[in-house]
């Protein structure tokens, strides 16, 4: 204790030189603290809206669909899976997609387009859809009509109102062909599926394919990211003849990698940045030995053992690693927290670059526990490392010199 109570107190006796040691590990703290949570926020927003738009974070196929997206390969969803599906607490929602394509035609043009039947309730519970319509209406369930992409309205030449007609493959072959009336355009931060995508009622696409009940999937949503592994292993539990379970990281292994190339980048990054805090506190820590030269050097010449006078520095470095971490963890929560509730909106140029790369353009940031934690332990163990050079300076250093100094 009392080894613990002369560190404490050595600190505050140059308050200048323990307040710069602090300063640095508090910025190196906020800074990693806010660019992890930008780049966990940022990749977790882009799951977000791959998965509302695509595949869900869960879902039921037929045990073929997946290697041969054919609407052959539906299925019709038994009791046994709606009820299965709603015994799930970590299930927030599920709705059923009848997908495949057609040719899209006004008077003189035509362009292939996805088909997606919907039950528009729980779609726009799933993905807002409805907030995408940026023309017209959104559907109703049971209403007769599309929503496609602006890119393709414009390719199209169609206005909200005008009839749309489609051409396609139905059910084990069957020629289809309907007439739609157009209820309103879409545009998503998304541009491929602008140019390609077409959304109806569930009981439209059913009739127009000729599939009667059947869909080609079940999307199911959890309330957190963190939940779709555990349901997944309570799910493949069960059985579902004919049916297999996906998780969304099985759907979309082109976003696992580009995901995890951006990570790799960013703990690159990250390392340079690390790198950089732990000079900064080498830089105070030697500025700090070379201050006290004389001092230390006068309380090992009356006796002091070095052992012990080592332990009070290894202390001291504790002391200022502890502050200079629990500060920067205490301001940089309030910062991100704020964020998180009031996302960043990017606008102009930068907006429009973003929407070409697929992203919605917004800077979303990510306040989990493990965003402050990480930095904070990682810049708190480099400070520890570092206060080995004070130890080992008192360990060899010549008290005749010092002395001198």
């Amino acid at each position: 204790m009392e080894l613990l109570k002369i560190a404490w107190r050595n600190l505050w006796r140059n308050r200048k030189r323990t307040l710069i040691t602090i300063a640095s590990i508090f910025f190196g703290v906020i800074w990693a603290a806010i660019l992890t949570s930008l780049q966990e926020g940022s990749f977790q927003n882009m799951v977000d809206n791959m998965v509302k738009f695509t595949s869900g974070y869960i879902q039921v196929q037929h045990n073929e669909y997946h290697d041969n997206k054919s609407i052959n390969n539906s299925f019709e969803p038994a009791n046994e899976l709606n009820e299965l599906l709603n015994s799930q607490d970590k299930i927030s929602l599920f709705t059923p997609r009848l997908e495949s394509f057609a040719l899209a035609a006004s008077s003189d043009k035509s362009y292939g387009t996805a088909v997606i039947g919907i039950d528009p309730e729980n779609e726009n519970q799933l993905s807002e859809l409805s907030k995408w319509v940026i023309e017209g209406n959104y559907l109703k369930n049971n209403e007769e009509g599309v929503l496609i992409g602006e890119i393709l309205a414009k390719n199209l030449e169609l206005k909200v109102g005008d009839t749309i007609a489609l051409i396609g493959q139905g059910y084990h072959g069957v020629q289809s062909a309907g007439l739609f009336p157009v209820k309103g355009f879409l545009k998503f931060p998304i541009p491929d599926l602008n140019r390609q995508i077409l959304y109806m009622d569930l009981s439209s696409a059913q009739e127009f394919y000729e599939a009667n009940n059947l869909i080609t999937s079940m999307l199911v949503m959890v309330h957190e990211a963190s939940e779709v592994d555990p349901l997944m292993k309570e799910l493949s539990r069960t059985n579902l003849p004919g049916l297999k379970i996906y998780s969304w990281m099985e759907l979309q292994p082109q976003l696992i990698q580009f995901i995890d190339g951006k990570k790799s980048g960013a703990k690159i990054f990250k390392g340079i940045l690390f790198i950089l805090i732990g000079f900064g506190i080498l830089g105070t820590f030697i500025m700090m030995m070379a201050e006290r030269k004389r001092e230390l050097g006068i309380m090992v010449a009356i006796g002091m053992q070095r052992i012990k006078l080592s332990i009070i520095l290894f202390l001291e470095s504790i002391f200022i690693a502890a502050l200079g971490v629990l500060s920067g963890f205490a301001i940089s929560m309030p910062i991100i927290s704020y964020y998180v509730s009031r996302p960043i909106r990017i606008t102009g140029e930068m907006a429009e670059a973003f929407t070409d790369m697929g992203f919605e353009p917004v800077i979303i940031f990510n306040n989990d526990l493990q965003i402050f934690s990480g930095p904070a332990i990682t810049i708190f163990v480099i400070a520890l490392i570092i206060s080995i050079y004070p130890i080992s300076t008192i360990l060899r250093f010549n008290v005749v010199n010092s002395l001198r100094a």
